[in-house]
């Protein structure tokens, strides 16, 4: 079925459909129904596929078979995304929006790693310490993660929790919390440990940062020594000040 076949069919026509299909955007998300919290949800041994010039709206995405994006698709997800089927990012956007924590969870690594991922979502509460005390995340990673171009975050105060000891590969980064009071926060899953950090390729901004137990030390030293970060303790790799030295005459 094409998007044009499917709006036949969709809300506009029957309350009872959940979803809308119009313009290339596939909508799950009850903007004209009543439902919440809907979910596409790519069965084992089925393929749903988004068209390079398509885009899928939702709650969340649960697969468990294959969903496959045709180019440069946009993914825009407000509730979790599970994938413990194949995920095949060609040159797609995914976009965490949320207005409550949102869990990254499954297989997000190798052929089903993201192109690109952007997190837009600044819910939850900051820690009341460089621990998780008193912290909700706005964005919860369950396992490691990558994506094969750019992981975005220059949205004001997002918080993601990185699971303990899990890798996450990122081709190229863009993180910026914009300002001193709403900082990017990056807390490890559990008191003790760390989430494990590898960026190859391009480091863009890395500014208002509030980071702990982030260990990169198997990558090239993650400069955050522009005076905007904030070393939250048991960082590897990581500089957070530069030296100035004065030479008197």
């Amino acid at each position: 079925l094409t998007l044009t076949n499917l709006g036949q069919y969709d809300a506009g026509n029957n309350e009872d459909v959940m979803f809308t299909s119009d313009s290339g955007t596939l909508d799950v998300e009850g903007s004209t129904n009543s439902y919440s919290d809907e979910t596409i949800s790519v069965l084992s041994g089925d393929t749903l596929t988004i068209g390079g010039s398509e885009t899928l709206e939702t709650d969340n995405v649960t697969n468990a078979g294959t969903l496959a994006s045709g180019g440069s698709s946009t993914y825009t997800v407000i509730g979790d995304w599970t994938n413990n089927g194949t995920f095949t990012g060609n040159t797609s956007t995914v976009t965490l929006s949320g207005s409550a924590k949102q869990t990254i969870s499954g297989t997000i690594t190798g052929s089903s790693a993201f192109y690109n991922l952007t997190l837009t979502n600044s819910s939850g509460t900051i820690p009341s310490d460089c621990e998780i005390t008193s912290w909700v995340p706005s964005v919860d990673f369950a396992a490691s993660a990558s994506t094969t171009n750019n992981y975005v975050i220059t949205t004001a105060s997002v918080k993601v929790e990185y699971n303990s000891a899990s890798l996450y590969t990122f081709q190229n980064i863009n993180w910026n919390g914009q300002a001193v009071g709403t900082p990017l926060y990056f807390r490890n899953s559990a008191a003790s440990g760390s989430w494990i950090l590898y960026v190859p390729g391009t480091r863009t901004a890395l500014s208002y940062l509030n980071v702990s137990r982030s260990d990169a030390s198997g990558t090239t030293q993650i400069d955050a020594s522009n005076g905007t970060n904030t070393d939250c303790n048991n960082n590897t790799n990581w500089v957070f000040t530069s030296l100035t030295f004065a030479v008197d005459s």
